[in-house]
């Protein structure tokens, strides 16, 4: 199980620097993003019930009969449970995920370390070094991940990603 762990760490690395890199492109409509945002994270459609009771099966049959069942509080929720912004899931935004900031505020970075141990059994953690402009001491190039465990689908972990500058 630890090297699936681990096998999954470096996949969710490889679509960090996609996403970065604009190499990757994202669904453009809504109800295309909302799959994309479970199946990124590793559940399938069909799966996806188990998470938001507000859906059911044929609700994901197609994009057509999923966009006539989604509605605020299930964006809402979806948003919450993966910890990814609103405007991304709207399509109003290239910036899928909240980034923390913890700038000399140590107390507040370790009371959210704690407060992510209180509810998970699992969390985890790896900076994430990327490409930043060169002689500008302002732009961030590197970025604290954590990964919180949020859920099992069968065997598999899912996660919640945290960034902090």
């Amino acid at each position: 199980m630890f090297l699936g762990e681990i096998d999954s760490f470096f996949n969710l690395l490889e679509r960090l620097k996609s996403w970065g890199s604009g190499n990757r492109k994202h669904p453009e409509f809504l109800a295309d993003r909302f799959i994309f945002l479970f199946e990124d994270h590793g559940v399938h459609r069909n799966q996806i019930p188990k998470f938001l009771g507000d859906l059911e099966v044929p609700d994901l049959a197609t994009s057509k009969t999923l966009l006539s069942a989604l509605n605020d509080p299930i964006l809402d929720k979806a948003s919450s449970i993966f910890g990814v912004r609103r405007e991304w899931i709207d399509g109003a935004s290239d910036q899928i995920y909240k980034h923390l900031r913890f700038y000399k505020q140590p107390e507040k970075f370790q009371s959210f370390i704690k407060e992510l141990h209180a509810r998970s059994d699992f969390v985890g953690g790896e900076l994430v070094v990327g490409k930043g402009k060169k002689n500008d001491p302002r732009n961030y190039d590197a970025v604290f991940m954590i990964q919180e465990e949020m859920a099992w689908v069968g065997e598999k972990q899912i996660f919640r990603y945290h960034f902090c500058d």
